[in-house]
């Protein structure tokens, strides 16, 4: 049929073409007419011109006739047919708390759309290894590794009391520096505000539930952190918090005789509040709550199928309202005393300073303090040589000034993994890192091995990382096995002085 189809083109051209003389002699007639007797004839190259103009309008027209007819309609067919076949279905799995969970059953209609398709928010998933051992929401916004979770620093406090302001100096360097327990309280933020926002079917007929926090959530601003100690040592933390979170809600609602579940993507532009964070550091029982009227700004976009009409704008602004408001009102207490590095405050009686006669003051040495050791501890491998160990424990010792710290014991096993660190203060007077391991167990505790680091080699490379050979103390008969494994880093914290 290809072949067939230039025949009555071109004789329906041929035809146009003959009648192209009588059409340019009417013309001449009719311009012979306006004209009268002066021109007789028109100009041959102007008549070849006008005949030319028209054969190429008469071949546009025909060839976008045939583009239109035949090819591009069937490109259409096969793009048509190809994305039928790769085109995933996408499916939307959200976890719940159980409180919700027989209360909503979605319907996998599709709802009928006016325009583009927003792509479902990616599903929940569960985090391995929790204490709980259940299916706990990560909310992986806000840190992204190990590695980049230092390229914002942590904030430094000021105050009265040079005790409280040092321990709040490491608490947010434990924050900063521990993904895990970062992940932890912000599960426990986000059940907090589902627990504030429970009261919203009653007041409003419409419930919100925060899901998670988006991975691509950025990391909070805090300045202007100012901490006063009471008497009974309880610590109160007052700071400036920017940040623009991302989460995922869903609402439902009772329509008819059915709950109609909507899922959101809420971007808050601005949340800049000043917050109010009491520790009672006995207990490390925190509370931390919003001072004032925060300032808030909420946006939502909806996830899956966009439904534009009167009654999903007004659904969209009482979800605002709601979320605005759980936002600035909720309040959340949280226990770290369950974990076993979290610092703690404590008390250091001052000893009376050696006085030296006059004029002999001068030639004390002032020692001052004006870099920081972070030693965390890793693992320990093949402890215990033949006879294995019960409980083991490392105990790190710095000296000059002398300090010490001591990791959880891990039951059962001659491999084990502790993942803790330790801040110390260290001088120019700072030799070594002591690391000692011991077996806990009730009639005393069993020297397992020792490893030592010289600040020496902290001096040409001050992060380092080193699998220790446990070694055996002097006096100590028992056999030594196994390896610690440390990593070590120095740095300068007080920048009004070269370190």
């Amino acid at each position: 049929m290809a072949d067939l189809i230039p025949i009555p083109i071109w004789n329906w051209v041929s035809k146009a073409w003959r009648s192209m003389e009588d059409l340019a002699d009417k013309i001449d007639d009719l311009i012979c007419t306006f004209e009268g007797g002066s021109d007789t004839t028109m100009d041959t190259i102007a008549m070849y011109m006008f005949g030319w103009m028209l054969v190429g309008l008469i071949v546009l027209g025909v060839g976008r006739y045939a583009y239109a007819r035949f090819i591009r309609t069937k490109d259409v067919k096969e793009k048509s047919d190809t994305s039928e076949v790769t085109t995933p279905v996408l499916k939307t799995d959200v976890s719940t708390t159980d409180s919700t969970k027989p209360l909503v059953k979605e319907s996998s209609k599709p709802v009928a759309s006016g325009g583009k398709y927003v792509p479902p928010t990616p599903p929940v998933r569960k985090r391995l290894g929790s204490k709980s051992g259940a299916g706990v929401v990560r909310p992986t916004g806000l840190v992204k590794s190990k590695s980049s979770s230092m390229t914002h620093p942590p904030p430094t406090a000021t105050g009265a009391e040079s005790e409280s302001v040092k321990w709040v100096n490491e608490l947010f360097l434990w924050l900063y520096t521990d993904l895990v327990v970062v992940n932890e309280l912000l599960n426990a933020w986000i059940l907090s505000l589902n627990e504030f926002t429970k009261k919203s079917v009653a007041e409003h007929g419409v419930g919100v539930e925060f899901v998670r926090v988006l991975p691509e959530t950025p990391p909070p601003s805090v300045s202007n952190v100012f901490c006063e100690c009471a008497p009974n040592d309880d610590v109160t933390i007052t700071c400036d918090c920017e940040a623009t979170p991302a989460l995922q809600v869903k609402a439902f609602r009772q329509k008819s005789e059915k709950v109609e579940v909507s899922h959101y993507r809420l971007n808050v532009n601005r949340f800049r509040a000043r917050l109010n964070i009491v520790a009672i550091t006995e207990k490390l029982l925190v509370d931390i709550k919003c001072d004032g009227w925060p300032e808030i700004k909420v946006s939502l976009a909806q996830v899956g199928s966009i439904k534009n009409n009167l009654d999903e704008s007004q659904l969209q602004d009482v979800i605002c309202e709601i979320v605005t408001t759980a936002l600035r009102q909720t309040s959340l207490n949280y226990n770290l005393s369950q974990y076993p590095n979290c610092p703690r405050l404590v008390r250091h009686p001052v000893s009376p300073a050696h006085l030296l006669p006059l004029h002999y003051d001068s030639m004390l040495g002032g020692d001052k303090v004006n870099r920081r050791l972070l030693v965390k501890v890793i693992k320990a491998n093949g402890l215990g040589a033949s006879q294995g160990c019960k409980d083991p424990y490392c105990i790190v010792e710095v000296d000059e000034p002398a300090q010490k710290n001591q990791t959880a014991a891990k039951r059962d096993t001659n491999n084990p993994s502790w993942e803790e660190h330790f801040l110390f203060d260290i001088t120019d007077h700072t030799t070594e890192i002591l690391l000692e391991v011991y077996d806990k167990f009730q009639g005393g505790n069993k020297f397992l091995g020792l490893g030592i680091v010289s600040m020496d080699e902290l001096y040409t490379n001050p992060s380092q990382r080193q699998i220790i050979s446990l070694q055996s103390a002097p006096y100590h008969e028992e056999p030594v096995s196994g390896t610690l494994t440390v990593e070590v880093s120095s740095y300068c914290y007080n920048k009004d002085v070269q370190c």
